[in-house]
């Protein structure tokens, strides 16, 4: 490229030589989104179109990179817009659904692919023979500092606007269109911002090692090597006490150990050019890809029950292709003499790709393998019969409709009701097309009328989580009489302490403790004596019966009644919630009322 030229004229035509489909896209895009805007965001052909030029910016800015970099002829230049500009238009016209039709699958695909794009930026310049570690990290701290600068100068002028017209509001009483101030901000990251940008990143002058990147880098190996050493001690802790209770790691855990070896990855190349001159900066990025591997072997623990027994979806695919990725990234980080950092971004690139194209991509196989799920639970009790579903004509069971429930309102939410269409008889589903957006309200429909089952909210599904509370009754049926009763009192929680204070009667103290971990009420009589009682068969009768989350039942389902030859009390529970884990409750929230009597 040119060599880089002062004044913003010739910043402005540098930019525009280099990248001018990237500037063309921009400019467009601003002008459809300050359109929209206008609209208040109703125009369904706009919000296609901005969508469409968004996807493309990235995709438009590496192209022009590599196009520059590799000194290509004429001929392959122009083929290379056409094909970019081929696949915007048939992402526009064939794989962007109606705005209505957009599900949860159909996002994350655009963002993995949006994420490509940005990752294509970071390496494609540089894949030429001859290139080092050197290059790539300088290539890379340009972008990242031009993206900081380009960041900072567009909220200073964004700021900088918005106060010029409020004190214009203010002084002179003038009432502005409310339109204009989310306009101006558009105005100003799509064109002033992408355009300053660009025009940084056109020069391939290298960053030179001077005084603040050498500052930044003695700062930032002090602040990201002891925060990554952290979170890895953290893991390491809970991954031996899991081992040491032996039960199964929570999910969650699979997403942390994925962010922390990403920040871990990316403290590895912000600090690579001190990893040849500090032994313990070398020794940081030697222990970090060691400590990633057994970690990887905790995601697969932590994802392979919920996988083993409720199939595949989206996120645990992804856990999966990450855990791989993490894998394969330590081992050639580890083992190869070459240690080409642009083998990351590469990797992850291809990875991402992977996972959202074909029949294996993890929305296909996620679908599929749910969908396959759904048609064997139907068909064990009598509900699939030649590829359509229909009510059944024999008892099914809680556990059963619980799985069906979860599989519909996953393949509604995340695939969108026309995946369920074949499955129903041509046309049965139609009377449901005015709730299409209420997907919840659309699961349970479908559910309840079309499969006449009872529908259970997905968050009852493997997460165990339960809450009972009293209905709204009649006030007849609500008075408890306390004739065998002396005292009555209500207590709520929980309590930090997990201690409820003592009672007085009659000048004598008696406490009431609860375990909110292990379900138990504990009495403590004036005579010394306590009395204990488990939660654990009564809520697990509720459970049984009627499964976890939001379930509103009669005042006598949530009675249960204690006896003892010194004592004898009635509890009634006007809400109790919390989670069922192995066939034990443990209670997060607790609302009853007390009745005791005292022989």
């Amino acid at each position: 490229m040119e060599k880089k030229k002062t004044g913003v004229k010739n910043v402005l035509i540098g930019a525009a030589r280099c990248f001018p489909m990237a500037i063309l896209v921009a400019i467009v895009g601003t002008i459809c989104s300050v359109l929209l805007i206008t609209t208040d965001f109703k125009d369904e052909l706009l919000i296609r179109l901005v969508w469409t030029l968004i996807l493309g910016f990235p995709l438009y800015i590496a192209m022009e990179l590599l196009i520059d970099r590799l000194k290509l002829r004429l001929w392959i230049r122009l083929l290379l817009y056409v094909l970019v500009l081929a696949f915007s238009l048939f992402h526009f016209f064939v794989l962007l659904p109606e705005i209505s039709g957009i599900t949860s699958a159909f996002i994350i695909r655009e963002l993995f692919w949006i994420v490509s794009y940005l990752l294509l930026i970071t390496f494609i310049p540089l894949w030429q023979r001859g290139k080092t570690n050197d290059d790539f990290w300088q290539y890379n701290m340009a972008l990242l500092t031009a993206f900081v600068v380009t960041a900072a100068f567009c909220v200073f002028l964004v700021v900088g606007i918005f106060v010029g017209l409020a004190t214009v509001e203010i002084l002179f009483r003038v009432g502005l269109d409310y339109h204009i101030y989310p306009q101006i901000w558009t105005i100003v990251v799509g064109i002033v911002g992408s355009t300053f940008f660009l025009s940084q990143i056109a020069d391939n002058t290298k960053l030179a090692q001077t005084g603040i990147y050498r500052k930044i880098l003695n700062i930032g190996q002090f602040v990201l090597i002891p925060m990554v050493v952290i979170y890895f001690i953290i893991l390491y802790v809970y991954s031996g006490l899991v081992l040491y209770q032996g039960v199964w790691p929570d999910h969650v855990v699979s997403f942390m150990i994925i962010g922390f070896s990403v920040l871990g990855i990316f403290s590895t190349f912000f600090l690579f050019p001190l990893s040849r001159e500090s032994r313990w900066v070398k020794c940081f990025v030697l222990v970090l890809y060691v400590a990633i591997i057994p970690q990887v072997g905790v995601l697969i623990w932590a994802v392979w029950f919920p996988l083993s027994r409720y199939g595949f979806t989206e996120n645990r695919y992804i856990v999966l292709l990450f855990g791989v990725w993490l894998v394969v990234c330590s081992i050639y980080m580890l083992w190869s003499r070459r240690k080409d950092l642009r083998f990351l971004p590469l990797t992850l690139t291809c990875l991402l790709v992977f996972g959202s194209v074909g029949s294996w991509s993890a929305f296909t196989v996620s679908k599929q393998n749910q969908l396959h799920r759904l048609e064997n639970i139907a068909s064990g009790v009598g509900m699939f019969s030649e590829g359509v579903l229909s009510p059944a004509s024999q008892h099914v069971s809680m556990e059963d409709e619980r799985e069906i429930s979860n599989i519909i309102s996953y393949i509604v939410s995340v695939h969108g009701l026309d995946t369920l269409r074949p499955f129903f008889p041509a046309g049965s589903l139609e009377d449901l097309g005015d709730l299409q957006g209420d997907n919840y309200s659309l699961s349970e429909k479908i559910v309840t009328q079309k499969l006449q089952l009872k529908y259970y909210d997905s968050i009852d599904s493997s997460s165990g989580v339960f809450y009972y509370s009293r209905n709204t009754e009649p006030i007849s049926s609500t008075i408890t009489a306390i004739g065998d009763y002396d005292y009555t009192f209500e207590l709520s929680g929980p309590r930090s302490d997990d201690e409820w204070p003592y009672i007085v009667i009659d000048g004598e103290q008696y406490g009431i403790s609860f375990d909110m971990s292990s379900a138990m009420i504990v009495f403590s009589l004036d005579t010394g004596k306590k009395i204990n009682v488990d939660l654990t068969e009564f809520i697990g009768t509720l459970y049984e019966k009627y499964g976890g989350y939001q379930n509103i039942l009669l005042t006598k389902e949530l009675t249960m009644e204690v006896v003892d030859s010194d004592f004898q009390a009635k509890i009634i529970f006007n809400g109790i919630g919390g989670k069922m884990e192995n066939g034990k409750p443990s209670f997060d929230h607790l609302d009853m009322t007390v009745f005791l009597a005292f022989d």
